[in-house]
């Protein structure tokens, strides 16, 4: 066999084994208690999320699926609902802006309206640990308040002091 029917058989058993695995975890998550799913949105927030500023929630990623997954969150668990948050994009001067404006309006369902002056800057390729990081460029999301922060980072507090081992 040749060296490219090799890697072909390779990929579809490395397919093959991939799509198991994930129909198998899939299957696995259907149903996550509301513990589970707040705990999944702390631990995204301590690993993604604004830290520093006392009056804002924020956070940051290139995948659509993670910064919708975060909305959802902070409805459920914190009764924000999108029409309150704020967005802004960090994309590249090469990128068609207004596609990707429209991309990420469409994908999170939001006015335009929510959206902050995006952030333009130079493609440095160097600086991407994968590939394609940049496709859609960086979707920050904004809520604002006090309470609600000092709620988040409280129980992030108590999640952590429960299970860091001290």
């Amino acid at each position: 066999a040749s060296r490219e029917q090799f890697r072909q058989t390779m990929r579809q058993k490395r397919e093959a084994f991939e799509s198991k695995v994930y129909e198998h975890r899939r299957a696995k998550l259907k149903k996550l208690s509301n513990q589970s799913l707040f705990v999944a949105g702390l631990a995204l927030y301590m690993g993604e999320g604004d830290k520093t500023d006392r009056s804002r929630i924020s956070l940051a990623n290139t995948d659509v699926r993670l910064v919708r997954f975060f909305i959802w969150w902070l409805e459920k668990f914190f009764a924000i609902p999108p029409s309150n948050l704020k967005v802004q994009l960090h994309l590249y001067t090469t990128m068609d802006i207004e596609k990707e404006k429209k991309f990420w309006r469409e994908q999170l369902s939001l006015s335009e309206k929510q959206f902050y002056k995006d952030q333009g800057r130079p493609l440095r390729r160097s600086s991407f640990s994968y590939r394609g990081s940049y496709r859609h460029g960086t979707c920050k999301i904004y809520a604002s308040g006090v309470r609600k922060k000092t709620e988040l980072m409280l129980a992030i507090r108590a999640f952590l002091d429960r299970y860091s081992g001290s």
